[in-house]
């Protein structure tokens, strides 16, 4: 073998690896869901889409963590973006 630390992943390995992530993936989403739940800075669910937006997750995730529609967060990502644009 030419470069023996190089590794290849067979598909069984692979589903695996994918699985565990989803797993960890769920878990952060719940930490992050009751954090917020327990936060008194963000009362408000438009707070706290406005919060996950900034800090990178995408509407997809955001409505998993917090327990609404994609197109629910993505209506909110829009008045929130809108009134960004405008200063308020």
């Amino acid at each position: 073998m030419l470069y023996p630390e190089i590794r290849t992943w067979n598909s069984v390995e692979e589903k695996s690896m994918s699985a565990e992530s989803e797993s960890t993936n769920q878990f952060l989403r719940i930490i992050i869901a009751l954090l917020l739940e327990d936060s008194d800075k963000f009362p408000q669910l438009r707070q706290r889409v406005a919060f996950l937006d900034q800090a990178g997750m995408g509407a997809t995730e955001i409505a998993k963590v917090l327990g609404r529609t994609p197109t629910y967060v993505s209506k909110e990502l829009v008045g929130i973006r809108k009134s960004r644009k405008k200063g308020g």
